[in-house]
């Protein structure tokens, strides 16, 4: 029992290492990021390996490559990607917050380290919602997980005025409760 409690823990540190390691550490199938919740906006920023998304770490060299950046790019940039609910009050469901997406990129970047020729690459997406909260923000769901079969895990750090916590999302854990 303790060992299996311990390879847990342990397997949490590492999935949240590269968030707290700096924002240009990435781990294949790991995705990492930040949500900021402020009264009428939510802010969203995301690193995720393109070896998770396309298959490959570098620029693309060939047209089926690139085609496969495009559609990655489209793919990441739907305004569906999350989901925000809020309190419902005493012994009713939670509610789905409104949200209206204001701006969405979402980009390819390539970081060459210098040593050994070594090349990662990494999709970068960033969402801007206008959102109208009766209550206060109480869950997060993604669908991310489901559009990268190749993403195993993500910590965020989910900002709001009130607070700053790391939460964990992972292909069987797509919604957490703030």
């Amino acid at each position: 029992m303790f060992k299996s409690l311990s390879s847990v823990l342990l397997s949490l540190f590492v999935v949240c290492l590269p968030l707290q390691a700096g924002p240009h550490v990435h781990v294949h199938g790991s995705a990492s990021g930040s949500i900021v919740v402020g009264n009428d906006r939510i802010e969203i920023e995301l690193r995720v390996p393109a070896l998770s998304v396309v298959g490959f770490e570098r620029a693309p060299s060939t047209q089926e490559e690139t085609r496969l950046v495009q559609e990655a790019k489209v793919k990441l940039g739907q305004p569906v990607l999350f989901r925000f609910y809020e309190d419902g009050g005493w012994f009713k469901w939670n509610s789905d917050v409104e949200a209206e997406l204001l701006e969405s990129s979402v980009e390819l970047h390539l970081d060459d380290h210098g040593h050994d020729h070594e090349e990662h690459a990494e999709f970068l997406i960033k969402k801007s919602y206008k959102v109208v909260f009766q209550t206060e923000l109480e869950e997060i769901e993604t669908s991310l997980f489901s559009r990268l079969l190749d993403l195993h895990d993500m910590c965020v750090d989910v900002i709001t005025e009130a607070s700053k916590a790391q939460y964990e999302f992972s292909n069987h854990k797509t919604k957490v409760t703030l």
